[in-house]
């Protein structure tokens, strides 16, 4: 099992996106929790940023219609990851 990292975003305000749609998609945090599981154990699985090798994107589809497309901007390190923005897409 891969060993997981910490996570942190830089700053801290990036996380306020995610309360931002809390409302309108009550099961968001779970979807980002989710999703911050993911990338402290296998943070290589995203794709590298256009323009710089040290970021990443990692991209959560909508798993239904009652959850929005997430994507999330981050660098890694071996012992944390650190998230530097979210977008929220609530429509494909």
């Amino acid at each position: 099992m891969a060993k997981a990292r910490t996570i942190r975003a830089e700053p801290p305000s990036v996380m306020d996106e995610i309360d931002r749609w809390c409302d309108k998609f009550p099961r968001i945090k779970e979807l980002m929790d989710g999703s911050k599981w993911r990338l402290c154990r296998e943070p290589e699985k995203g794709y590298k940023f256009a323009g710089d090798i040290s970021e990443f994107l990692y991209k959560v589809q909508r798993p239904s219609e009652h959850f929005p497309a997430i994507t999330i901007r981050y660098k890694y390190t071996d012992e944390e990851v650190i998230i530097l923005g979210i977008k929220i897409i609530p429509q494909l």
